[in-house]
């Protein structure tokens, strides 16, 4: 690094105190920042190897391993999807629409392997709430929050 800034010191005549002062903040920085990343870095290791997504792969390998249940998942995802995609866009689905994806979902849940995929993703979905909210949390008094 520093020989990379004598280039550069070369070319725009910077001074060594300007060298030292820029090294020292870089070192500084570049060390909170790899920490955060390597943290983050942990985080996704964890997740990974958490029991929801252990649960998750187990559930969806039994799921492609049954060709009707699979059909069923993925008819029920496609929907899911462009319901989604059209309330994002303003477009709230009719009561009657909705009572339909409800009664499909219950349907679903009759199925041992979709309920547990169903369980498995609805605990990882709720872990990476709670994570965000800490995260979150985390800076709020950033923003006007300083009760947190």
């Amino acid at each position: 690094m520093l020989s990379e800034v004598m280039k550069i010191g070369c070319k725009h005549k910077i001074t060594v105190a300007e060298v030292d002062l820029y090294t020292t903040a870089h070192r500084k920085v570049g060390f909170h920042m790899t920490n955060i990343y390597d943290k983050a870095n942990e985080l996704s290791s964890a997740i990974r190897e958490s029991k929801e997504v252990t649960d998750i792969t187990a559930a969806m390998q039994l799921i492609e391993a049954d060709p009707e249940s699979k059909r069923m998942l993925d008819d029920f995802r496609a929907r899911q999807i462009e319901v989604q995609q059209r309330m994002m866009s303003g477009d709230m689905p009719n009561p009657e629409e909705m009572e339909q994806m409800e009664k499909l979902f219950e349907v679903l849940n009759l199925n041992l392997n979709i309920r547990r995929l169903f369980d498995a993703e609805q605990r990882l979905s709720t872990i990476i709430e709670d994570i965000n909210k800490i995260i979150t949390d985390s800076l709020s008094h950033l923003y006007g929050n300083p009760e947190q």
